[in-house]
């Protein structure tokens, strides 16, 4: 025997569905309580979450991990080193530079000095 709970047998859990409606309003078409027996039943499952076990990942960003992550968003990958990072910073500059002297040639004024100095 089970109270209909399913706590011991969830395969013997069983329950009633009933709409209540008020006195004198017309009756409720089978098609419309099949639909709403099934949008309750969708997003009760929806609400008490997923029957399998969740997927972990890792905290750490091992360098396959790394790699990965930069294939899936088509970034190109580097270790962190200090001949990267002066390269970053010389491109970064005449990239400046570059940005400087075309808004220097753009610019009305008599002056043709950019409107800012790296100090090279």
């Amino acid at each position: 025997s089970d109270n209909g709970m399913g706590a011991s047998f969830p395969a013997r859990r069983w329950g009633v569905f009933a709409l209540v409606t008020a006195s004198g309003t017309k009756d409720v078409e089978e098609s419309t309580l099949d639909e709403l027996q099934q949008n309750w039943t969708d997003e009760t499952s929806r609400v008490t979450g997923k029957n399998h076990d969740p997927t972990i990942h890792p905290e750490d960003w091992d360098e396959g991990r790394l790699r990965a992550l930069c294939d899936l968003h088509g970034w190109e990958f580097e270790w962190m080193t200090e001949e990267g990072e002066r390269r970053r910073r010389i491109e970064g500059a005449q990239q400046a530079r570059q940005a400087a002297s075309k808004s220097a040639k753009k610019s009305t004024a008599g002056d043709k000095r950019p409107w800012w100095n790296l100090g090279f």
